[in-house]
């Protein structure tokens, strides 16, 4: 049952960024962003440019894509090679929490204005971003608006 359950909740979240994806495939360009640039391990792997809000989308639907797709393969490896039950448990909920917490989700997929801590661009959050919390990557901070009076 619990490998059942993981596939099922795998196969609602493909969906969901499927639907995300063609939502994103039918908005306007918009206005221009300003995207700072990525470093990955000191390594600057996107330089910082201008880029379309749909294209600032589509990029981050491909990273958050990935990303889950990555995840899903090695659970999957991981679960069935040495018979472990609990990662695939966590994941399950981990997953789809991380995909409805996420600011594209919430823009596109669930209406919320593009306002405050969910204005573009927006970065994905790093796995242990809670452990180093001043090297928090580019994009707005929560609690950001509020600081401002």
């Amino acid at each position: 049952y619990v490998h059942n359950a993981y596939f099922f909740s795998q196969a609602v979240c493909v969906l969901a960024l499927l639907v995300i994806h063609r939502k994103i495939g039918g908005m306007e360009p918009g206005p221009v962003l300003s995207v700072p640039e990525t470093k990955h391990m000191g390594q600057v792997v996107q330089e910082a440019g201008k880029v379309s809000q749909q294209e600032h989308d589509q990029a981050f639907w491909r990273k958050q894509f990935s990303r889950l797709m990555m995840g899903m393969v090695t659970m999957a490896v991981v679960a069935f090679k040495f018979e472990v039950l609990l990662p695939l448990i966590v994941q399950i909920f981990m997953v789809p929490f991380q995909l409805v917490d996420s600011p594209m989700t919430k823009v596109h997929l669930l209406g919320s204005a593009p306002e405050e801590e969910l204005a573009r661009p927006w970065a994905l959050p790093h796995p242990l971003e809670f452990l180093f919390p001043e090297r928090a990557g580019p994009g707005p901070k929560k609690g950001a608006a509020k600081k401002k009076k």
